[in-house]
């Protein structure tokens, strides 16, 4: 998977941002470099939320603000405003887009969000298609499961500390995860119970017979 551009309007204090990460050289690779407070954690925030609909990263005098921007609802002469994140991303010979629209009514002293699209295009050589809602929560965690996202979404202040606190449980779950295998453990555990109960049930029945 690769982030080629994210478009965020109205999410915190991005009002309308716009940024790629254009493939220009076999040397590719992107840092963001900014003073605390300019939004390098937001900006992984908005992906979070974008895909997950949550902000894993938020600091906490940011928990207590909405994710509204701020001038927005200030300045805003309209009932209404939408939060919007896209996300842009190259897999292989897909081409995807994740995007999470939110409306927000800002007549009321704190904004109500009224409703919320989540949808994920997929275009290909055999053309588009375009999950909503959840379809695309579905299509989310097959092709990158929350369960995982710490060791592909994370930031500076994350990494100083991550293979201190990882350790070999944490990592043999998520694969766990990613990989169904508890699915199937908990699919075994269903039919071992079943066969139990038909067996009882089988020497009710017929008690003379082994």
């Amino acid at each position: 998977m690769r982030i080629n551009k994210i478009k965020i309007k109205n999410y915190r204090q991005f009002k309308n941002f716009e940024i790629d990460f254009n493939e220009k050289n076999e040397h590719d690779l992107h840092i963001l470099i900014g003073k605390n407070g300019m939004g390098k954690s937001n900006l992984l925030n908005a992906v979070n939320w974008c895909l997950y609909k949550d902000e894993p990263h938020l600091h906490l005098d940011s928990k207590a603000l909405p994710i509204l921007n701020l001038d927005v609802i200030k300045n805003n002469e309209e009932n209404y405003s939408t939060v919007l994140v896209e996300v842009y991303v190259n897999n292989d010979e897909d081409n995807i887009i994740f995007k999470r629209e939110s409306v927000f009514n800002v007549q009321s002293e704190k904004p109500i969000g009224v409703n919320e699209k989540f949808e994920v295009c997929i275009i290909n050589n055999n053309g588009t298609k375009i999950f909503i809602d959840e379809d695309a929560d579905n299509y989310v965690r097959q092709f990158a499961p929350k369960e995982i996202r710490e060791y592909f979404f994370f930031d500076g202040e994350r990494l100083n500390s991550y293979f201190r606190e990882q350790t070999g449980d944490n990592i043999k779950k998520s694969i766990f995860e990613i990989s169904n295998v508890y699915l199937l453990e908990r699919i075994e555990n269903r039919l071992n119970t079943i066969i139990i109960e038909k067996k009882r049930e089988a020497a009710k029945e017929l008690p003379d017979i082994d």
